[in-house]
């Protein structure tokens, strides 16, 4: 749930990365 979030955030700042 959170991790997406986080992840979303990050991938639009910078190239996006692949967090299991």
């Amino acid at each position: 749930g959170a991790a997406i979030y986080q992840w979303l955030s990050a991938a639009s700042k910078s190239p996006p990365t692949i967090i299991p």
